[in-house]
């Protein structure tokens, strides 16, 4: 199995740096995963940015 993170940061809560704000959503992300459940995990976690906006998600995947 395999844990996929997909974000895309062609927006404006990546500008003029990423970097910040790919370490922001990331660690919501660890946060989310060290207490969710396995069916959480399999259903899916939709990422967002500061300003709400979808920008990505991270699901489970079968190999």
């Amino acid at each position: 199995m395999r844990y996929l993170i997909e974000i895309a940061t062609d927006n404006d809560a990546f500008f003029p740096e990423p970097g910040p704000e790919l370490a922001r959503i990331l660690r919501h992300l660890a946060e989310r995963i060290e207490t969710a459940s396995p069916d959480e995990l399999a259903a899916g976690v939709r990422l967002l940015d500061y300003n709400g906006n979808r920008v990505g998600s991270a699901t489970l995947a079968e190999d």
